[in-house]
């Protein structure tokens, strides 16, 4: 029997494979698992059976999920998203393992004869446990090229210029926010979208410009957990006259979001939404993309940083890269107020 099954406009077809499938999610289901984690199961092996060809999942070797990896690879999947596939594919297989093992013990037990079929069982299993057991993926991560500081003075000005009929502080709103990661801080995207007014000096400024080294808490990388973020943040500097900037921009009579670059609704930002803010930039301005993206600014901000003579210890602070510079730790213990950052001057 021949079952067909839609799948995002592919129609798949699978000879008694519906009915495993269906029960492996149903499983899940019981188990408290999301409607949205078992959509995606169910996305992830239907693809994965139409993209090698599979009509009998039962028969599934790890060739074929090698296979399914370098199908991913060539249609540019992300690291993420390859590695989420395998996950799906390893944890039916899981399943898989488990309906087998039972059926060989009721074999084993029963004092039939069913010497070929146990070894045929013995075989799929060991089989099965060689993918359950496949490591994950390393990502392949694209370089984001940093700008020239004659292209970012060029982005900065364009993206001031750049109007929006409808809204009119977009305009002030995407150059402050483009002017936050490549000049002001080098912060990272997610630190950026939700970036709060709390987390700023001039918040709760007191004009005393003269004598202020001004500061700004940023969330650190991976600590993104509901109700966990105020814990996962970091003080660094933040570039003086780029403050004054973001004062008079917070303070004004039209920003009534906690957020301090909010999206049209008041939220935050995604970074698909960032990204497209910096393209519309770089067509408006004819300056190439070369695979850069809005993580490229905060790329610049460390390159020209350094360039300027910020010591690499400080720096490594200053954007909490620690690790990835080898520094051990040795500057976690500065204010943020110690460091030596040499900004950008536009």
């Amino acid at each position: 029997m021949v079952i067909e099954i839609e799948s995002r406009d592919k129609k798949i077809e699978l000879s008694g494979s519906l009915t495993i499938i269906e029960e492996f999610l149903d499983k899940k289901k019981k188990e408290g698992k999301s409607k949205s984690l078992i959509r995606n199961y169910r996305y992830d092996i239907l693809d994965f059976c139409q993209n090698t060809g599979i009509q009998n999942v039962e028969n599934i070797l790890i060739e074929d999920l090698e296979d399914y990896i370098e199908t991913m690879r060539s249609r540019k999947c992300s690291g993420s998203t390859i590695n989420r596939r395998i996950s799906a594919i390893k944890s039916f297989v899981k399943y898989m393992i488990g309906i087998k093992r039972r059926l060989l013990r009721r074999k084993k037990r029963s004092g039939k004869d069913f010497g070929p079929q146990i070894e045929k069982l013995r075989n799929l299993i060991e089989e099965y446990e060689d993918i359950s057991n496949f490591e994950r993926v390393k990502a392949i991560k694209k370089e984001k090229l940093p700008f020239r500081i004659n292209e970012l003075k060029q982005i900065l000005e364009a993206s001031k210029e750049l109007e929006n009929n409808r809204y009119s502080t977009l305009s002030l709103r995407n150059y402050l926010l483009l002017k936050f990661s490549a000049v002001g801080t080098g912060a990272r995207n997610t630190a950026v979208r939700k970036l709060k007014k709390q987390d700023l000096d001039c918040n709760y400024c007191s004009k005393n410009c003269e004598n202020c080294i001004p500061t700004v808490r940023l969330l650190r990388k991976g600590k993104t957990e509901e109700n966990q973020e105020e814990r996962g943040k970091i003080r660094v500097r933040i570039e003086k006259q780029f403050c004054k900037e973001l004062y008079n921009y917070i303070h004004h009579k039209t920003h009534i979001s906690d957020i301090v670059f909010p999206s049209r609704k008041s939220g935050e930002l995604s970074i698909p939404s960032m990204n497209r803010i910096l393209y519309k930039v770089l067509n408006q301005t004819g300056i190439k993309k070369e695979g850069r993206t809005f993580h490229s600014l905060r790329h610049t901000f460390i390159t020209e940083g350094i360039k300027n003579g910020t010591p690499y210890g400080h720096m490594a602070r200053q954007v909490d890269h620690e690790g990835k510079l080898g520094i051990t730790g040795k500057y976690e213990h500065m204010e943020a107020k110690d460091l030596d950052i040499r900004f950008i001057k536009l």
